[in-house]
């Protein structure tokens, strides 16, 4: 398809929306980002400095265990049973946070390290990472607001490591040449409707589970596992 086999053509268009959609998350947490930088900068003592500390190596955490398993990772993806056992482990950990959700936080610091970890889940397909980092959050007690915030500044740093992983790999495999002519306006148009679109469902992702919780999503996921079971029940797999 445009001089590049389906395959690679595939793979470079993954990685331009999934940097797209990297930059809509910083788009929408810049200020809180800023906030945390300037005060981790500063000369004073301040909980944001342990907490960018936090993030930053639970980050290196699941970025390490994430390339070990990355063949593991990628082969699974392609199989509706592996998803589906996927989507049933994040849906049982949500709803025993809402079940199940802690009083108070008494180690923020330990919950963020958590947090961080849980990310690790979501290597896997069906698994969502902010699901996963705000279940383990609601469940150490922390606030749904409060969870909601640190998942999405988790999700920042390791979102970038695997775009520029993404990158890194296409170009040295395709090199600059996938982006000239006719191609790269394709790969264009959907890094900025990535974008878009990406930038207005945080936004609002972000408010709906401060206002509502994970309860709709509960019920999203279950049906979407009955879909999925219908689908292998029906041979497509």
């Amino acid at each position: 398809f445009l001089g590049l086999n389906a395959e690679n053509f595939g793979l470079a268009f993954t990685m331009v929306t999934s940097l797209a959609t990297t930059l809509a998350l910083l788009a929408v947490q810049w200020q809180e980002v800023l906030r945390l930088l300037k005060k981790f900068f500063s000369k004073a003592a301040s909980p944001e400095k342990n907490e960018v500390i936090d993030i930053l190596g639970s980050t290196l955490v699941v970025a390490l265990f994430g390339f070990l398993v990355r063949d593991i990772v990628s082969d699974g993806a392609r199989h509706l049973t592996i998803v589906s056992i996927g989507l049933l482990i994040g849906s049982l950990l949500m709803l025993s946070a809402v079940l199940y959700a802690g009083k108070k936080d008494a180690n923020p610091r330990a919950t963020l390290w958590l947090m961080g970890s849980a990310q690790v889940l979501a290597l896997f397909p069906g698994v969502s990472r902010s699901g996963a980092t705000i279940s383990v959050a609601l469940l150490r007690g922390m606030s749904i607001k409060e969870a909601a915030r640190r998942s999405f500044l988790l999700s920042l740093p390791i979102s970038f490591l695997a775009s520029l992983a993404e990158i890194a790999i296409n170009l040295q495999e395709n090199g600059l040449g996938i982006f000239a002519g006719q191609q790269g306006l394709i790969y264009l148009l959907g890094f900025i409707t990535s974008f878009i679109v990406g930038y207005a469902s945080l936004r609002w992702l972000l408010k709906s589970i401060t206002e509502t919780g994970f309860r709709p999503y509960i019920i999203y996921r279950g049906l979407l596992i009955i879909a999925v079971g219908i689908a292998i029940y029906l041979g497509v797999n």
